[in-house]
């Protein structure tokens, strides 16, 4: 999704209509709808990667990934 918003195909008001697609329950409890894919919470959510830098965010996702699938 942050792929597809940040590459201008789907910008960030049309969230909800993506999610509205998504089989959320894989990923989110019976609480998190698809109107909670909205233009601010995508702010909340943007705002901490900016401060902490996609090389920083990128670093403390692979590094446990790593660990998980024992890769070298």
């Amino acid at each position: 999704m942050i792929v597809d918003t940040l590459s201008g195909r789907s910008p960030l008001y049309h969230l909800s209509r993506l999610a509205e697609t998504l089989n959320l329950d894989l990923f989110f409890d019976d609480s998190f709808s698809a109107e909670g894919f909205n233009d601010d919470a995508e702010g909340r959510f943007l705002d901490p990667v900016y401060q902490t830098g996609s090389m920083g965010l990128f670093t403390s996702c692979a590094l446990p990934a790593g660990d998980v699938f024992a890769l070298d």
